[in-house]
């Protein structure tokens, strides 16, 4: 894995500094304190269930091709021209997920 620019996994959702605004911040023991904050409890939760999600994956922005190819390649209704398409789509973001952005 490379040097991440992002906080490591897992996150978590802490204690709402107020009524409208909830802690999301990381739960790796090598950072002291790396917390930002929702706007409500379940935007918090949304948050740290992408991050979550996204452990290990070098390259999360490929994460929206791999979904969408897959919905064309589940929908009953796509034909076979579009379930090939889907299929290359989806072998080339799947290889994008672990290229290593600069």
């Amino acid at each position: 894995m490379s040097d991440q620019a992002w906080s490591p996994e897992p996150w978590r959702v802490g204690q709402a500094p107020g009524p409208r605004w909830v802690e999301v911040y990381s739960t790796s023991p090598t950072v002291e304190t790396d917390a930002c904050q929702a706007d409500g409890p379940a935007n918090a939760a949304r948050i740290v269930a992408c991050v979550n999600a996204c452990a290990g994956i070098e390259n999360p922005e490929a994460i929206g091709e791999v979904v969408a190819a897959v919905r064309v390649l589940l929908d009953p209704k796509s034909t076979a021209q579009q379930r090939g398409d889907a299929s290359g789509s989806l072998r080339l973001a799947v290889h994008r997920m672990d290229e290593v952005k600069p």
